[in-house]
């Protein structure tokens, strides 16, 4: 199980915050900046190979499952 967030989103964060740095703002005054979209994961693969068995309700819950 894991939060994940997107890679387009943080791509375009991290453009936005460079450019920031690039035009001289002092990192310092480059406030901490969280995702907007986060998709929570779960991994029945993987947890089947750790023994866990992943309750329908988190099952239920979930943003993406990977089996």
């Amino acid at each position: 199980m894991v939060l994940e967030t997107s890679a387009v989103e943080q791509g375009e964060k991290l453009a936005e915050m460079t450019g920031k740095v690039l035009a001289g703002v002092n990192v310092e005054n480059i406030p901490m900046q969280r995702p907007h979209n986060v998709s929570f994961v779960v991994n029945l693969k993987a947890a089947k190979e750790y023994g866990i068995d992943v309750p329908i309700q988190t099952l239920s819950v979930a943003s993406r499952v990977i089996r």
